[in-house]
């Protein structure tokens, strides 16, 4: 009897899915691609499209046309060799996603030190013996 409910709910849900007419992921795009706009203009309109022209191109972006995508066998064989966690992990302040998202990442260490320092200083905390302690400022 449960199988026949969860079929029912399953056959239910797909029925509801199927009734959405803007659910389908085969829907024609609107307007064409950029690589065809630009083939039909021979130029990019920056209002309608992401502006790739622009002066201020971020790092990531620039960083593309060094990026290989073709291994030969000596870049295979060091991409498999058994020390490259300590290798990528030596790496990451070179990273280009290291260095394309350092801000937010700086933003969110720095918000959760001070949430966790705050919460010590008023709150109390418990070390890593297990005791607690209690808060530094009991004013507040």
């Amino acid at each position: 009897f449960e199988s026949m409910v969860k079929f029912a709910k399953s056959a239910f849900a797909a029925a509801l899915l199927a009734a959405i007419p803007s659910a389908s992921a085969f829907v024609a795009p609107k307007a064409p691609f950029l690589n065809e706009r630009i083939a039909t203009s021979g130029k990019v309109d920056s209002s309608t499209s992401l502006n790739i022209f622009a002066e201020d191109v971020p790092y990531g972006e620039e960083s593309r046309k060094y990026r290989r995508t073709v291994y030969d066998f000596d870049a295979w064989k060091k991409h498999r060799s058994q020390d490259r966690f300590w290798r990528n992990l030596g790496n990451i302040p070179n990273s280009g996603i290291y260095r394309g998202l350092i801000n937010e990442v700086a933003a969110v260490a720095t918000i959760s030190t001070m949430a966790c320092v705050w919460n010590g200083l008023t709150g109390g905390y418990t070390d890593f013996s297990g005791v607690n302690h209690d808060a530094v400022i009991t004013s507040l």
